[in-house]
C-alpha cells in the first residue's frame, strides 16, 4: 500500500484505513475490525474502511491497465484480472508514527496538499482580477475529496499560481527514470484525441504499468485515450519539439521543465501488511 498520512472518522491511533475496493478486489481477507500488523510503523493495528483514498490500479488478462475507482466498476472487470499494479493507499495517523517514535518518511502529493497550496495562493487573490470565482475556490478547498477541479482548472491553477498539478491528474512517474520519461516521450504519437504506441511495444508497457497509466493493448500497439491522454500531451509536451539537456537525476523536476508548472512526487513509501 502507499503510505497516506492523515485520519477518517472511523481510524486513528492503532487502526489504519484502506479503501474498500480493494478489500474486494482481493476476496476480503481484511474486513472492518481485521487484526493486521503493518511494516511501518512496526506495530499491530485494526482496519477501517476509507473510500476517500486511493483505490487499487490492475492490468486486464487481454493487457489493459486500469485504475478502479468504484466496487460497482470492480464487478465488470472481476473475472478478467490477470494482476494488481497497486493495490492502493494506506491511511496511518501520525499519532502512530509519534507513539513508535517513527521517523516521518515524506507524504506523497495527495487532495490534502494540493488544497493547502491552493489556499495560501489564493487567500490574497483579487477575485475581480480572477478567472475563477471565488465560490469555486471555495468548493475545491472545502471538500477536496468529492469536488475534484476540472482538468483545464487544475491546469490553469497549476500555470498561474504556480502550485502542483491536481493528484487525479498526476500518475506516479517519479518511480522510473528521467531517461524512462525520454523513451515514453519519443514513442508516443498524437492520433486526433488518442496516444498510440506501436514500436517498443513491452518498453513502454513496463513504463506505463509502473507509472500507472490506464491504457488499451493488444499486440500491436497500445493506446491512451480520454483524460490520461491529455494529461501525458500536456506534461510530457509532446506536441512541442525541445532541446533536452541528459544530465537530470530527479524526474519530476524533469518533467516540471517539460510542462512548465510543477509536477510533484506522487510517491511516498510502500507499506506490507499481514493478517494474523
Amino acid at each position: 500500500f502507499r503510505l497516506r498520512y492523515g485520519r477518517s472518522f472511523n481510524t486513528g491511533i492503532s487502526t489504519v484505513g484502506i479503501n474498500p475496493i480493494t478489500a474486494e478486489l482481493l476476496d476480503y481477507p481484511i474486513v472492518v475490525g481485521t487484526q493486521i500488523k503493518i511494516d511501518t510503523p512496526r506495530e499491530n493495528a485494526t482496519t477501517g474502511f476509507v473510500d476517500s483514498i486511493n483505490g487499487p490500479i490492475i492490468r486486464l488478462k487481454n493487457g489493459s491497465v486500469v485504475e478502479i475507482t468504484t466496487v460497482d466498476q470492480l464487478q465488470n472487470y472481476k473475472k478478467n484480472i490477470e494482476q494488481i499494479l497497486f493495490l492502493g493507499d494506506i491511511l496511518i495517523s501520525f499519532g502512530d508514527f509519534l507513539e513508535k517514535n517513527t521517523k516521518l518518511s515524506p507524504s506523497g502529493y495527495v487532495e490534502e496538499l494540493w488544497v493547502e497550496e491552493l489556499r495560501l495562493k489564493t487567500e490574497n487573490l483579487n477575485p475581480n482580477s480572477f478567472p475563477i470565482s471565488i465560490q469555486r475556490l471555495n468548493e475545491l478547498e472545502k471538500d477536496p475529496f468529492h469536488i475534484i477541479p476540472t482538468f483545464e482548472e487544475a491546469v490553469f491553477l497549476a500555470k498561474t499560481l504556480n502550485i502542483g498539478l491536481h493528484p487525479k491528474y498526476t500518475f506516479y512517474l517519479d518511480l522510473v527514470t528521467p531517461s524512462d520519461i525520454l523513451v515514453l516521450r519519443k514513442n508516443l504519437k498524437i492520433q486526433d484525441s488518442t496516444l498510440v504506441i506501436n514500436e517498443h511495444i513491452n518498453d513502454i508497457k513496463t513504463i506505463l504499468e509502473k507509472t500507472g497509466i490506464p491504457h488499451l493493448f493488444d499486440s500491436n500497439s497500445i493506446i491512451i485515450s480520454n483524460e490520461t491522454a491529455k494529461v501525458l500531451k500536456l506534461v510530457l509536451a509532446l506536441d512541442t519539439k525541445i532541446q533536452l539537456p541528459t544530465e537530470w537525476t530527479n524526474t519530476c523536476d524533469f518533467i516540471t521543465h517539460l510542462a512548465g508548472f510543477p509536477i510533484r512526487n506522487k510517491t511516498s513509501i510502500f507499506i506490507g501488511v499481514r493478517v494474523g
